[in-house]
This record gives structure tokens, C-alpha cells and sequence, in this order.
């Protein structure tokens, strides 16, 4: 029987040394100059190389199959579609900000401010814009604007591939911005729509060759008739280079339905979101999160780490009778889980009572079912086709704590930041601890703030936190929220 090859000694100089030892084996020892001028060793040397050059193919063309060794993007990209992961493309930063009338007589109240229109900074270099319609109350009008340059496309049924699909010609695209409408039925944009039943739902995703598509539910071909118009609009995202601090929207670019009526811009909110889609190592550490429980939510944990990636939640805490707590007991409660849920905006995902409707009241009575605002039937509704039918989720409030922070710097009086540096602090601090940076149940140390402030600032000689004198404390259901109004920095001159 032949000497099978190790399979170890894959590289050139080791496949030319087996090659050498079996010709002088094989030759029973008369060949035995391997010399460059050999004509044999030049074989022995070319097929050598040709091995070498083999084995990593077929290396390469291995590790391609596995998501912990693979490198290229497109195999990754199939390695997801095969376990139902869907890694994030663009997605736009997203702030609020308002227009105020300037005239004597105002804005009369109702005046809509028509989706499309877009402001920029004082230097042009970076544009957000208003997707849906707003009106004046008051002389005002509060507007959430998203990062990007609108663009808007009209399809038809001869732009639908067989599988549903409608590809987009640009790569920049916030799938958060993505609207989509056919013969005017406004469609609502889910994770995946080949997944849902619902008629009038649409998925954003990306294929192996890197073009973005909007994907139809199976039955497209029943909503979508020869005569349809396909209208679809989204912004072009900057990503993560796309986020914005307070008051830098300063200019407006195009305000559709206000032509000749004067007003200002107030923007002074910080933006929030904004990302570049999931790089090959990002996706090679969130898959393997995801594919636990192939997107279904059995564990505490599977309830945190997947409704933490929904649009709009801030952090989320899951309790079940293990927990002291939350409150309930085993046996009882023993299929119960109290779902603590921080938006991004707001306090709470649980309506208020004065906000109920009839509705509302109806589904509590009859089926315990909890009245929830907008975001909250979205998480619902997102844990509910995901869930165990024995689990009961509990939507229960985030307490949330305002604490104000007191800090006192001292620094030399002649230096050039001194009269400026307590506005430097108070805006560090806030970007530091502010929502999002911070999670429910993090207590808040005095030490912590002070080193951070040092770090930050080597031109403060000293920091001393009065407040809190040594921490806040939080437990697993409270959220320590920082505003920027409640933080106070005091500079001192060094003695």
C-alpha cells in the first residue's frame, strides 16, 4: 500500500522534502543529487509548488464554510441567510427638533409640515430630513428628522423578480428610512416578511453581491397587479458619521407646505441610532448569539438579548421567580416573566390610563391584556410570534431615577479654557451617562465621575463630586437617567 501523505505538511518546502526522501527512496538511493541544476529536481521543485498552491485553495475554499474561519463577506452573508440571521445594513441617526413662527401673527394651528423636507448645518455638510407630515400647535411644530438625502423611486410589476424581490441602486440606504407604498396602501417594514402572514408588510435586505432589495411577502403576485405604481423612498445614510450634537441643525434646506410663512429652528437634542452596517467580525460575534435559540425566546436571556435589538429600546431587564425582585413565586408563577423594558425616549412603554380607548379597556377586561403605546405593541408583537404559548410576559414600568449631579473642578484662572470648562464637563458628563451609555440596574459612583473628568480634561488640577458623595444605587428594575439640566459644574481657581 502507498505511504499516505501527512496531512499536516501541506506547504511547499515540506512537500518537496517528502518528495525528495520517496524519490531517493524509490531510486533505492541512486537518486541522490537534488541540486538546482537537476532537471528532476526542477520537477520535483514545480509540482512542489502546484501542491502548495492546491492545498490552499481547498484550505480556503474550507474555512469559506465555517463562520469561524471564514473571511469573505458573501459567505458569511449565506452562513446567515441558513440560519435566519439578518445582520444590519445602514441604519440613520434620528433627532427631534422644532420650528417655531416668527411673524406677528404666528402659524395658525393645523398647518401641516409636509414629509421631504430637510435641514442642514451652517456648512451644508450634513442634511436631515423629515419623512412623515407634522402640524403647528401652538406656533409650534415638533418634527423627528432622520440623518440622510432623500431619494424616491417609482417601480412596476416588471421590476419584481421572481422571488419577490426589488433591488435598489444605491448601497447607502438607511433600512430605517425605507417607505414603501403600492397603489397608494402604505406597507409596514418588518424583519422578514417571507416569516409573516400579514398582507401588506415588506422585509429590507442585503444580497451576496452587496445590493440592497426590498423583499414582497410570498403572495406578491396577488397584491401587485400589471397596472400597480410602486412607490418607494429612503434616505441615503452616513451611518455612524451621520450622528449630530445639539444645535447644529441650523439651516433649512426645503420646508414643503410653509412657503413664505417666516420660522426658526430650535434643535436642541442630540441625535440617537445611527450605524454602519455589521462589519465580518461584528457578524462573526452576533450570529452565534442569535443562532442559541434560532430566534425564539425561551430563556430570560433570549427575552434581553433579542428584544434589545428592536429599533427604539434602550436597554431591557428580564425577571422570572428566581429573582427576589420580581415578585413572583414558584410554582405558581412558575411560566411567568416580568419584562422590564427602557425606551430610548420616554419613560415607559405602558400607556397611561387617561390615554386609554375603549379598545384598551375591552382587552384588559376580557383578556388581561395590557395597554401598551405604539412601541410597546411592537415589542409585543415581536415577543409574541417568538415566545413560548406557556410563557406570560409581564410588561412591568422601569423605575426611573433623576438624580442631579454637583461637581465641583479647580484649575488655574489664567488658562485659557477656565471660563468655558464647566460647559466642557456638564456636556462630557451628559454624553457619558446619558441613555443608551447606561444600562438598568448600574449604580452611578462618585469615583467613577471624578476619573472619567481627569482623564477626559488634563487641564482641571482637581475634581471633587459632591454629589453624589459616594454613589447612587439602583437595583435590577431601576434606571439612573442623567439630564443635562441636572448636571452642575462649578469652577474653582487652584490656590
Amino acid at each position: 500500500m502507498a505511504e499516505k501523505y501527512p496531512y499536516d505538511r501541506k506547504d511547499y518546502y515540506s512537500i518537496l522534502s517528502f518528495l525528495k526522501s520517496k524519490a531517493y527512496e524509490l531510486s533505492d538511493g541512486r537518486w541522490s543529487d537534488f541540486s538546482d541544476a537537476d532537471i528532476g529536481t526542477v520537477f520535483l521543485k514545480v509540482m512542489s509548488m502546484l501542491a502548495d498552491m492546491s492545498n490552499y485553495s481547498v484550505d480556503r475554499g474550507i474555512n469559506e464554510l465555517y463562520l469561524e474561519t471564514a473571511t469573505d463577506r458573501a459567505s458569511l452573508m449565506s452562513m446567515c441567510k441558513l440560519i435566519g440571521y439578518k445582520p444590519h445594513h445602514f441604519q440613520s441617526a434620528y433627532t427631534y427638533m422644532e420650528l417655531v413662527g416668527t411673524s406677528e401673527n404666528g402659524v395658525p394651528d393645523n398647518t401641516v409640515v409636509r414629509g421631504g423636507s430637510s435641514f442642514t448645518n451652517q456648512e451644508n455638510s450634513i442634511r436631515y430630513t423629515c419623512l412623515e407630515d407634522s402640524i403647528f400647535i401652538n406656533n409650534r411644530c415638533r418634527l423627528r428628522v432622520f440623518e440622510g438625502k432623500l431619494v424616491e423611486v417609482t417601480k412596476s410589476k416588471n421590476d419584481i423578480s421572481k422571488l419577490g424581490r426589488i433591488y435598489l441602486d444605491d448601497y447607502e440606504i438607511g433600512e430605517n428610512t425605507v417607505h414603501l407604498d403600492i397603489d397608494g396602501r402604505i406597507f409596514a417594514m418588518v424583519d422578514d416578511v417571507r416569516y409573516s402572514d400579514a398582507e401588506q408588510e415588506f422585509s429590507i435586505h442585503l444580497s451576496e453581491d452587496k445590493t440592497v432589495y426590498i423583499q414582497l411577502p410570498p403572495f406578491w403576485s396577488d397584491i401587485v397587479t400589471d397596472s400597480s405604481i410602486i412607490n418607494i423612498s429612503y434616505l441615503l445614510s452616513n451611518g455612524l458619521n451621520g450622528r449630530i450634537g445639539e444645535n447644529v441643525l441650523t439651516k433649512i434646506e426645503i420646508v414643503k407646505g410653509l412657503s413664505g410663512i417666516p420660522i426658526e429652528i430650535n434643535s436642541n437634542e442630540v441625535s440617537q441610532g445611527g450605524y454602519n452596517p455589521e462589519t465580518i467580525s461584528d457578524i462573526k460575534e452576533s450570529a452565534p448569539e442569535f443562532v442559541r435559540t434560532m430566534d425564539t425566546l425561551v430563556t430570560k436571556n433570549d427575552f434581553k438579548e433579542l428584544v434589545d435589538n428592536i429599533l427604539g429600546i434602550s436597554d431591557v431587564v428580564a425577571l422570572d421567580y428566581n429573582d427576589e425582585e420580581s415578585g413572583l413565586k414558584h410554582p405558581d408563577d412558575a411560566y411567568q416573566l416580568n419584562l422590564y423594558v427602557l425606551p430610548e425616549e420616554g419613560n415607559s412603554i405602558i400607556k397611561e390610563e387617561k390615554d386609554w380607548t375603549e379598545e384598551d379597556r375591552d382587552l384588559l377586561i376580557k383578556y388581561g391584556i395590557q395597554p401598551l403605546t405604539e412601541l410597546g405593541n411592537k415589542v409585543r408583537k415581536y415577543i409574541d410570534e417568538r415566545r413560548l404559548s406557556s410563557i406570560q410576559v409581564n410588561y412591568v414600568n422601569v423605575e426611573v431615577l433623576n438624580p442631579g449631579l454637583v461637581i465641583d473642578i479647580y484649575m488655574d484662572k489664567n488658562n485659557l479654557k477656565y471660563e468655558i470648562m464647566s460647559g466642557l464637563v456638564q456636556e462630557f458628563l451628559f454624553q457619558e451617562l446619558k441613555r443608551g451609555k447606561r444600562k438598568i440596574g448600574q449604580s452611578l459612583y462618585a469615583s467613577v465621575i471624578g476619573s472619567k473628568i481627569l482623564k477626559e480634561f488634563p487641564d482641571i488640577d482637581y475634581c471633587e463630586v459632591r454629589n453624589p458623595i459616594e454613589k447612587i444605587q439602583a437595583n435590577k428594575k431601576q434606571f439612573i437617567n442623567i439630564d443635562k439640566n441636572m448636571i452642575r459644574v462649578v469652577t474653582n481657581t487652584t490656590e
